[in-house]
C-alpha cells in the first residue's frame, strides 16, 4: 500500500509570500476521507494558502478548483516536484479534459484523481472500498486539523458539501449537469441532484458545531454546494431540519447560509407551497438561510435561448422572485450575471445592467457580475469540433487557462470577436462598478494573463494587478 500526500495549491492569485485565499478546501478534504476510509494512508493535508506545502511522500494528490489552477499545478509538477514525485490531479475542471488534454498539459505519468480505478490502483487499495462521495463524512479529515488551522477556517466563510448535479443544462456551464445535444436538441445526459446521506450531514455538521464551540467561534458561515438549492425541495427540507436539530443542541453558536438557486426552481417552490406559506422556503430560512445567489446570466429570453436557459421564463419573473426572497422571506438576493454570451449585442448587454441596477435600487440587491467564457474544459463548446482551433491554443499556452476565471475581463480568445469583446468589458465594468449595499461584496476585476494579444509587458502588468484580487 502506497502513501500520498494531499496539497491544495495556493491561490492563483495569491502574492509570493504570506497568507493565500484561506478557504476550505472541501473537495481535497472529501478525496482524503474517502482515501482513509477505504483504508488507504493519507500521510498529510496541507494547504499553500495558510503555509509553504513540503510533501513527504512520492505521491501527492492536487486539487485545481478551476481552470485558471491549470498553469498553478503546471509550474508546481514541472518546477518543483520535477520527477521526484508521481502527480495524482483532482478537481472538477478535470472532469473537462480527455486522456489526450491531460496528458499533454500535465505530462504522461499524471494520474486523474477523479477515475477511482486509476486512484485505487495508484495507491494500492481496492476501488470498491472507496465510498461514494454522497456517502463520505469528512470528520476523519476535521480531526487531523490543527486548532489553529480550524479557527482560520472556521472563522471565514466555509463551503459545506450538501449535494451535487443539476437538471438544468446551460451551455457555458461546466459543473456536474444535464447535457443537451445543441444542434438537435435532444438529451445526451440526464443528471439530478444527488444529495449527502442525511446521517453524515448531520455528523458533519455537529462536529463543526463542537469544534467552534471549542474554539470560541460565536457564529458559522457556510457556503452550500448546491448548483440549485431549491431544485429538490424534499431533500431541503430534510435538511433544514437537521440544521434546525443541530443548532438547538450548540445555542452559542450562530449559524449564515449562503447558496444558489435557479429563479423556476425558486417560484415553483414558492407557487407550490404558497397556501402553506413556503414550507419548504421558510423552513431553511429558519435553520439560517440568509443569502442566495440568483442565476439570471442575461438580460432577455434571446440571450438565454442562445445559451440553452430556458428555465428563466421572463425578466418579469426573475424580478418578481427577486422581490419575494427579498419582502416575503427576508433573503438577500445576489444577482448572478453571467453575460457576454457570442449572441450578445450592445442592446442585450445594456439590458443586463439596466436589469441589475434596477433589482440593486427596489430590492437591496447585491450585483454578482462574471463574465461569460463560452470555452470551458467540460462545457459543450469545448467538446464542440468547431472550436478545435481555439481549444489547442490553451492546451499550447496553458497559461491562458488563468482567463476563464468568470471575473476576469474579456480577451482574443475567450472573445474572438473585437467589438463584443470591447462592449462586454465595458459593460461588465459597469456593473462591477455598483455599490452592494450594506454587508454586499462587490465582484472585484481580474485581467488575463495571457492572451495572442497581449504582450509580455503588459502580460506582467495585469499579473501584478491580479494580485489578491480573490472572489469572496
Amino acid at each position: 500500500m502506497e502513501r500520498i500526500s494531499l496539497v491544495q495549491p495556493r491561490h492563483c492569485y495569491a502574492s509570493p509570500t504570506g497568507q493565500g485565499h484561506v478557504y476550505s478546501p472541501t473537495s481535497l478534504w472529501t478525496a482524503a476521507s474517502r482515501i482513509i476510509q477505504a483504508g488507504g494512508e493519507v500521510a498529510e493535508i496541507q494547504d499553500e494558502n495558510l503555509r509553504p506545502s513540503e510533501p513527504k511522500e512520492g505521491i501527492v494528490g492536487l486539487n485545481l478548483l478551476g481552470a485558471p489552477y491549470v498553469p498553478v499545478v503546471r509550474r508546481m509538477i514541472f518546477n518543483v516536484f520535477r520527477r521526484n514525485v508521481l502527480p495524482v490531479l483532482g478537481g472538477q475542471v478535470m472532469q473537462g479534459f480527455d486522456d489526450a488534454q491531460r496528458t499533454a498539459l500535465f505530462g504522461m505519468h499524471a494520474v486523474n484523481g477523479n477515475d477511482d480505478v486509476a486512484l485505487a490502483r495508484t495507491l494500492g487499495i481496492e476501488a470498491a472500498a472507496l465510498p461514494a462521495p454522497e456517502m463520505t463524512s469528512l470528520v476523519p479529515v476535521y480531526e487531523r486539523i490543527s486548532d489553529a488551522d480550524m479557527r482560520e477556517y472556521l472563522s471565514r466563510e466555509m463551503s459545506f458539501y450538501l449535494s451535487q448535479g443539476c437538471g438544468y443544462h446551460c451551455s457555458f456551464c461546466a459543473a456536474d449537469r444535464t447535457e443537451k445535444d445543441p444542434f438537435s436538441g435532444q438529451i445526451i445526459r440526464k443528471v439530478q441532484e444527488r444529495y449527502r446521506a442525511p446521517d453524515v450531514l448531520e455528523c458533519d455538521l455537529a462536529y463543526l458545531f463542537e469544534r467552534a464551540e471549542k474554539l470560541g467561534i460565536q457564529q458559522l458561515s457556510l457556503y452550500l454546494s448546491n448548483l440549485d438549492v431549491f431544485q429538490t425541495p424534499e431533500k431541503l427540507e430534510e435538511f433544514a431540519k437537521i440544521v434546525q436539530t443541530v443548532r438547538a443542541s450548540h445555542p452559542a453558536v450562530g449559524l449564515r447560509m449562503r447558496g444558489l438557486a435557479c429563479v423556476s426552481s425558486f417560484t415553483r417552490l414558492n407557487h407550490f407551497h404558497k397556501k402553506r406559506k413556503g414550507r419548504v422556503i421558510r423552513a431553511i430560512c429558519d435553520a439560517g438561510l440568509v443569502s442566495i445567489g440568483f442565476g439570471i446570466d442575461g438580460g432577455n429570453p434571446e440571450v438565454w435561448e442562445s445559451v440553452q436557459k430556458p428555465q428563466n421564463v421572463s425578466i418579469k419573473e426573475c424580478e418578481s422572485a427577486i422581490r419575494i426572497a427579498r419582502e416575503e422571506y427576508g433573503i438577500t438576493p445576489e444577482v448572478l450575471m453571467v453575460f457576454g454570451h457570442p449572441a450578445e449585442n450592445e442592446r442585450s448587454l445594456r439590458d443586463a445592467v439596466a436589469f441589475t441596477l434596477r433589482l440593486v435600487e427596489q430590492y437591496g440587491a447585491v450585483p454578482r457580475p462574471h463574465m461569460a467564457k463560452n470555452l470551458v474544459p467540460g462545457n459543450q463548446n469545448w467538446k464542440d469540433p468547431a472550436n478545435q482551433d481555439r481549444m489547442q491554443m490553451f492546451l499550447k499556452h496553458p497559461e491562458a487557462f488563468q482567463a476563464l476565471d468568470f471575473t476576469t475581463l474579456p480577451c482574443a480568445l475567450t472573445h474572438p470577436d473585437q467589438a463584443l469583446r470591447a462592449l462586454a468589458a465595458h459593460y461588465y465594468r459597469m456593473i462591477a462598478d455598483i455599490h452592494a449595499g450594506e454587508g454586499g461584496v462587490n465582484t472585484l476585476v481580474t485581467y488575463p494573463e495571457w492572451s495572442p494579444e497581449i504582450d509580455a509587458e503588459l502580460q506582467n502588468f495585469h499579473r501584478c494587478l491580479n494580485v489578491g484580487q480573490f472572489d469572496r
